[in-house]
């Protein structure tokens, strides 16, 4: 089914943000196997605990914040310090080109405005989106956790969306 014809929500649309890692990318079992090793790393070499301990430690925190980002900041460290640390995974290795995706907002850009609104660091944004076959120009606004404060979950870049798009926030999705 083509977008303009079965995506009648987009009268009340006026703008699409997506996410870009485990949204516009697909993560596979190997990237989430490099994943967990670096993030448990980082948090051990940050904290100073063995790995075993480290593992426990680092999935706890998780569960309350609900974000990498969050995890390392909430030990005092700077809010880019994961993304320093997870801008070393190599994208061409853990992320594909999905058609599906490349068509969807190939279709969508032509629709609505579509933006992109990630916590990565912008040159790993642009490295992804060229990983993954997806053209930059698609997109109206790339939001990236160096143009906010405080990165996600903190509402500093949602609300930066809501002023960008110009738009009111019921009419983002």
């Amino acid at each position: 089914m083509r977008i303009r014809e079965g995506f009648g929500i987009l009268s009340v649309l006026k703008h699409i943000w997506f996410d870009l890692d485990g949204t516009l990318t697909i993560q596979t079992t190997e990237f989430h196997a490099a994943h967990d090793k670096l993030r448990y790393e980082a948090y051990t070499k940050a904290t100073g605990l063995p790995l075993d301990q480290a593992k426990r430690a680092y999935d706890e925190s998780y569960k309350q914040h609900g974000s990498n980002s969050v995890v390392f900041s909430s030990l005092g460290l700077p809010s880019d310090y994961w993304q320093k640390i997870y801008s070393t995974m190599d994208e061409i290795t853990y992320f594909k080109t999905n058609q599906e995706i490349i068509d969807t907002l190939k279709e969508l850009k032509d629709i609505i405005p579509i933006s992109i609104f990630t916590n990565v660091k912008p040159e790993r944004n642009l490295k992804t989106l060229a990983a993954i076959g997806v053209d930059p120009h698609w997109f109206t606004y790339m939001l990236t956790g160096d143009d906010i404060q405080e990165r996600k979950p903190a509402l500093d870049g949602f609300y930066l969306m809501i002023e960008r798009s110009q738009l009111p926030a019921e009419s983002l999705l």
